[in-house]
């Protein structure tokens, strides 16, 4: 899983690590077939995991830089790539792509269309049909240019 999930965000291979941590969580909320429908997690935790905060990992957003962090005409967010989830807080892991550093933050806005979801539509290969049409405001009379020879 954390293979395509790196393949499918065109992600390079540095970040099979979080891929890998990220996959864990997922599949840890998942219910499985072996366990009666029923998740790793609520085996553990006796409860439902909330699915609320789940996002697809290698979206690309923005942070939000703390005020503290910035100075009065600076940027209030920056790039960033989501990576996973915080293991101690709500938060979501993601790498400012502007600081070249690895965030822990709640305030991430993302992306989460399918990476080529303008580049899989091909171009057709049919002929473009032209219409020249010129208006003279002098007579009010229209003029028909015929379409250009290939």
């Amino acid at each position: 899983m954390a293979r395509a999930m790196l393949h499918y965000q065109h992600l390079p291979k540095l970040w099979w690590a979080e891929a890998l941590i990220t996959a864990a969580y997922t599949i840890n909320r998942l219910p499985n077939s072996a366990r009666q429908g029923t998740t790793p997690f609520e085996l553990v935790w006796k409860e439902k995991p909330s699915l609320a905060n789940m996002r697809v990992f290698g979206a690309r957003g923005f942070v939000y830089v703390d005020g503290t962090k910035r100075r009065k005409w600076d940027a209030k967010s920056h790039q960033c790539i989501f990576l996973g989830y915080s293991e101690t807080s709500k938060a979501f892991r993601v790498w400012d792509i502007e600081d070249e550093r690895l965030v822990v933050s709640r305030t991430v806005a993302l992306d989460e269309r399918p990476p080529n979801q303008y580049t899989a539509v091909q171009p057709q290969n049919h002929p473009v049909s032209l219409s020249w049409t010129i208006f003279d405001d002098s007579d009010e009379k229209k003029i028909s240019r015929p379409e250009p020879s290939e």
